[in-house]
């Protein structure tokens, strides 16, 4: 149940039509459920330079592929027949089954101290299953609640990759998620160092922007024109919230400042009053 999801404005998609995130490339998304599946996509679109967010639901299991996920298989690096490993395997009773995945988790838990440490620390859900028997156990009763981890986690606990918790969220609207806290996953979009002169090709971009973000969920905003008081104040270090430090002031100047002060308005930013006297125009 994903209230307000029939609202959203951008493109939804089941993971098992999912290709590779290239079509996705320089954009945001939120990708729903920890599990394999779901890290396999958030790790794909990182890949292609997409700004993901990967959405916990539930508690989750975490196991590195090596070396934690190989020591269930260590049976088969011993040295008997493949067909004597086999008969082992499947001849173990569930009770002896069950106490060797919990022998095999205490080691996995081990050798994956600092990637569990570093997962919870940034607020994941961890878990090792209801009877600590890990993600062997969870697939053979349910058949998902763990993660083999090929390097997401890495890069989610390194911040490249968001983590948001489902019971944050109060639903899906056009452009995002709203979350209970009043706070939304906002995306916008801004064109820079646009030139003064109307030119028909700036007008049909300016068209296809505004027509493109009802389909794909992005808001745009004002951006910055071409102008050489940009220029001017980067080498000194300082931008038009400098005023104090510029010499003169001109029409220019005033102008320039208007335009960020419609663009900082447009991210609809929490600003505080300091910061609003700097915006205000000289």
């Amino acid at each position: 149940d994903l209230p307000g999801l029939d609202q959203f404005a951008g493109h939804v998609t089941h993971s098992h039509g999912f290709t590779d995130g290239s079509a996705w490339r320089g954009k945001s998304a939120l990708v729903l459920g920890t599990g394999n599946s779901g890290h396999d996509v958030a790790q794909d679109l990182h890949s292609h330079d997409v700004r993901t967010t990967i959405i916990q639901r539930g508690s989750t299991t975490v196991v590195s592929i090596d070396p934690s996920a190989k020591l269930n298989y260590a049976l088969y690096d011993e040295g008997p027949p493949i067909e004597d490993c086999d008969l082992l395997a499947t001849a173990a009773t569930y009770p002896l089954i069950v106490k060797a995945y919990q022998l095999a988790v205490e080691r996995m838990v081990a050798l994956d101290k600092e990637m569990i440490d570093g997962l919870k620390g940034i607020g994941f859900k961890f878990d090792i299953g209801d009877d600590q028997t890990g993600h062997q156990m969870k697939y053979r009763r349910r058949g998902g609640g763990y993660n083999l981890d090929a390097g997401s986690s890495a890069l989610m606990i390194k911040g490249e990759i968001g983590l948001l918790q489902f019971d944050r969220i109060e639903r899906f609207t056009e452009t995002g998620a709203l979350l209970k806290d009043g706070t939304t996953v906002d995306w916008v979009i801004l064109r820079n160092r646009l030139q003064q002169l109307h030119a028909r090709n700036m007008e049909r971009v300016a068209n296809a922007v505004t027509d493109l973000a009802k389909r794909v969920g992005y808001r745009p905003i004002p951006g910055l024109s071409e102008r050489v008081i940009y220029r001017e104040l980067f080498p000194s270090g300082l931008t038009l919230l400098d005023i104090d430090a510029i010499d003169s002031v001109s029409l220019g100047h005033v102008a320039a400042r208007q335009e960020l002060r419609e663009m900082v308005a447009g991210l609809d930013l929490p600003i505080g009053d300091h910061a609003q006297g700097k915006l205000a125009l000289a």
